[in-house]
């Protein structure tokens, strides 16, 4: 009996599903991400392959070996990949939460969002703190002035550094811009959080709108104080899961801006 139609027929429905799941979770799903509660959709996808047989299956109408199959399929023969924002486990995840439990975007969105803050090695590392990989090269600099970040640890602190880059830049310019955000007057702190609020709303809509901004350009030469100095290391680290929640977090990230790369 000759099953290399059926096969084929399966081969086609897997290569299907796995472009419909980037489409759908790109155009629907992932434009605004919700960031209110303190465990992150990696994190609890992690809890739920690792965790009960039966609680994998009723959150992916599927058990966890059929969870990790499906994603090396779609992965290694119909090219999902993960980005700098998600991973490609948290993809199907969040497609297959969706499609088991009948939701809506918001939701899908509120179980599977982020919340950490983003630091320098200054800081632990402990829950909600991402810091970098620490005994690694870290500052723009030092990759400008050698070679190209190589290895996951590498790549991982070249984006984080970059990233703290443009968000310290973009204070940088936000400050110089409304004066009155470097001296701000003494009143009330109500009235204070939405000057700070007005002047944000205005730089943004600025930033989208003008062809040329004097303010904006002279950024460009912008070099954070932090950028030539070393990494300073702090010796306090939390233990406990906080720590390891962190750790397993940074690494998945890391892995997928290797595979971005490739």
């Amino acid at each position: 009996m000759d099953n290399s139609g059926d096969e084929e027929e399966i081969d086609q429905l897997i290569c299907v599903t796995g472009r419909l799941i980037q489409v759908y979770l790109e155009q629907y799903v992932l434009k605004t991400p919700c960031m209110t509660s303190s465990q992150t959709g990696f994190i609890w996808l992690m809890e739920v392959l690792q965790g009960n047989e039966s609680r994998c299956y009723n959150m992916f109408r599927m058990d966890k070996h059929v969870f990790v199959m499906l994603l090396n399929e779609l992965e290694n023969n119909y090219k999902l990949k993960g980005s700098r924002n998600i991973s490609s486990a948290e993809i199907l995840g969040m497609f297959l939460y969706i499609l088991g439990q009948g939701i809506g975007n918001r939701n899908a969105q509120e179980r599977f969002q982020r919340k950490y803050y983003l630091v320098d090695a200054g800081y632990p590392q402990m829950k909600g703190f991402l810091g970098p990989y620490k005994g690694e090269r870290y500052h723009l600099p030092h990759f400008r002035r050698g070679e190209q970040p190589t290895g996951h640890k590498e790549i991982f602190n070249h984006a984080h550094s970059s990233l703290r880059s443009i968000i310290e830049r973009t204070f940088g310019v936000w400050k110089k811009k409304w004066s009155i955000l470097r001296d701000m007057p003494s009143y009330s702190y109500e009235k204070q959080v939405k000057i700070v609020i007005a002047t944000m709303t205005l730089h943004n809509y600025i930033r989208i709108n003008a062809q040329r901004d004097r303010d904006f350009d002279e950024s460009e030469n912008y070099l954070s104080e932090e950028d030539n100095e070393e990494m300073e290391v702090n010796a306090y680290e939390e233990d406990g899961s906080g720590r390891r929640e962190m750790e397993m977090l940074r690494n998945v990230i890391a892995q997928s801006l290797m595979s971005a790369r490739t």
